[in-house]
């Protein structure tokens, strides 16, 4: 959701559905690799947003890991067909890409 210079972003990265919890364990019951591939592919942060002719940068105000936090911001080349804006990025060897419909 972007709106007035600030926006909120949640979703799962990657292609595959993430693996349930087993029944009745709690976060401390989970071994390493099983917090690994249920939280790891899951992204969420909220702040502030400036945009130029082609970029998009968003800065966090809260985020699901703390550090980025800490002055942390992304760039995203972007662009509009209709209802969807595309972004787009590439860093630390991998590349993204959001496809965001506006609902109303």
């Amino acid at each position: 959701m972007f709106m007035d210079g600030h926006y909120s972003m949640a979703y799962v990265g990657g292609g595959e559905r993430r693996p349930l919890m087993p029944e009745d364990a709690s976060r401390g019951d989970l071994t390493a690799d099983q917090v690994a591939s249920i939280w790891l592919p899951y992204v969420s942060n909220s702040g502030n947003y400036e945009i130029t002719s082609s970029t998009l940068t968003t800065r966090p105000v809260v985020a699901l890991f703390p550090n980025f936090m800490e002055g942390g911001s992304q760039q995203w080349s972007y662009s509009r067909e209709g209802a969807r804006l595309r972004l787009s990025r590439s860093a630390e060897g991998f590349s993204e890409i959001l496809i965001l419909e506006r609902v109303r």
